[in-house]
């Protein structure tokens, strides 16, 4: 079974990088617009510039300035009996958003913007014990808050931090459609957005067609020998069966 699911993942992947590798020869991504021509386009648009707000708004634990921003600090009980509470959430947007070249600017759906998520944002958490224990404090971004360990029972407790922000100034390729002078999605709620210049973008395609074509042979060769060795263990157990079988009947 494990060797024909590779042989499926191998020829996807395959074919994926494949066709990527020759849709790129061919040119097929959408070209970019110049800023001062994306306002009176029509139809699907391309454009690179930076994202800026004349008023970016500030993440609470460093103050950060964003153009969107969210956070979230939890107490968390995993395994059983799982709970969560809520400690601190807080999340806003920025009133107004473009993408400028540093001359023209082009409106943006600040609520169409995608966020990212940071994986770094870590806090602390001290309990009763080490292991087992009942909270009793939680720190992160210079807030600490003091909690009753009798509110808790025992058992495996973690501070879950989920940060997720788009910053302030960051160079952009982003792809939509201009509706009423704004640069709107295409389809769906968010604005198909990649980050860096549009050069830096096509390297990292390039890279992910690349490694897709070469990795997608190697499963599928891999999938094909796990699929021949389980089809001879078979044959082998099949065939012990039956020699077992005659030599009952044999006695």
């Amino acid at each position: 079974m494990g060797g024909i699911v590779l042989v499926i993942i191998g020829l996807a992947s395959g074919c994926l990088g494949i066709l990527g590798v020759f849709g790129q020869a061919g040119g097929e991504e959408t070209p970019l617009t110049p800023l001062p021509a994306a306002s009176t386009a029509t139809g699907r648009v391309r454009v690179q510039g930076r994202l800026h707000a004349n008023a970016p708004v500030q993440m609470p634990d460093d103050g950060a300035s964003v153009i969107r921003g969210s956070l979230k600090v939890s107490l968390v009980k995993s395994g059983d009996g799982a709970a969560a509470e809520v400690l601190t959430e807080w999340a806003e947007d920025a009133s107004d958003a473009v993408i400028t070249d540093g001359t023209t600017e082009l409106p943006v759906a600040v609520e169409t913007l995608p966020l990212t998520e940071d994986r770094r944002a870590r806090g602390t958490l001290t309990k009763t014990s080490r292991r087992g224990g009942q909270p009793e404090r939680a720190e992160y971004g210079g807030e600490t808050w003091e909690l009753d360990p009798e509110s808790y029972d025992h058992g495996r407790w973690r501070l879950d931090v989920e940060r997720a922000l788009l910053a302030q100034d960051e160079m952009v390729v982003a792809t939509g459609r201009i509706v009423d002078g704004r640069l709107a999605p295409t389809s769906g709620t968010e604005l198909d957005v990649e980050f860096g210049t549009a050069e830096e973008v096509a390297e990292t395609h390039g890279r992910t067609r690349l490694v897709l074509a070469c990795i997608g042979p190697v499963l599928l060769l891999l999938g094909l020998l796990l699929t021949i060795l389980a089809s001879v263990r078979m044959a082998k157990a099949r065939a012990l069966g039956v020699a077992k079988i005659g030599g009952m009947v044999g006695g």
